[in-house]
Parts: structure tokens; C-alpha cells; sequence
């Protein structure tokens, strides 16, 4: 046990490379934390991109307003609510994955897919009117 195994162990939530996580994982190197919360924290970094583009995506709705309409649209008020409400369930999601009741591919890929689904059946439903 090294020095740095000691202050890492010593921190909350310390923050880990790839290798340092992966050794955690499958060499049995010391944690902390368990191990669900490592998992979590090995994927995260990889759908981020995917969960900004989700984002966009549900704000996307936006530019279908009319020109014509003004400030009596709702539009925007809906899109500001769908982009807090998928912070909210992705929160949510991401604690029942650290919490080991997800499995961690499954809590981080929820949250954009569900966003994905609802922009495109919004967007869908907008391009019918």
C-alpha cells in the first residue's frame, strides 16, 4: 500500500483514471467505494457527448415555432421543462446505478435514450400539424 492508495481511499469520491478504475475492478486493487459506483464512474465519461446531443435534441422543438406567434407560444416553456425533467430522471437513473440497483450500462444509456425517443416522437408529432 502506497502513499497515494492512502489519500485516495482517505477522499469521498476521488478522482480515478481509466486504468485506476479498471484495476479496481478486475485486479482487486484497494477502494472505498463499492463497486457499482466505480462501474458507474468507468462508463459516464463515455456517453456524455450523447447525453449533450440528447439535450439539443429535446430543445430542438423550438425553432418550429411560427414566426408569427410572438410570446403566446408554450413552446419554449415545454422544452425548458423536458430538458429539466431529463436532469431530473437522469439524476435519478444514475443514483439507482451508483446504488448497485441498476446495472451501470443500462443506468447511463437510460436517461439519453428515453430524451432520444421523446424529441423524435416530439418532433414527429410537430412535423404532422
Amino acid at each position: 500500500m502506497t502513499p497515494d492508495t492512502l489519500i485516495q481511499l482517505s477522499q469521498s469520491y476521488p478522482m480515478l483514471s481509466f486504468w485506476s478504475l479498471r484495476a479496481i475492478l478486475h485486479h482487486g486493487a484497494a477502494s472505498s467505494l463499492p463497486k457499482a459506483t466505480y462501474r458507474m464512474a468507468l462508463f459516464a465519461p463515455f456517453t456524455l457527448p450523447i447525453s449533450l446531443c440528447a439535450m439539443l435534441f429535446l430543445a430542438l422543438p423550438v425553432i418550429y415555432i411560427p414566426p408569427r406567434t410572438g410570446a403566446r407560444s408554450l413552446l419554449p416553456v415545454a422544452t425548458l421543462a423536458a430538458g429539466f425533467g431529463f436532469i431530473i430522471l437522469q439524476g435519478l437513473i444514475q443514483a439507482l446505478g451508483n446504488a448497485g440497483t441498476l446495472p451501470a450500462l443500462i443506468a447511463v444509456m437510460a436517461p439519453p435514450a428515453l430524451a432520444f425517443l421523446l424529441g423524435g416522437a416530439w418532433i414527429v408529432k410537430m412535423e404532422e400539424r
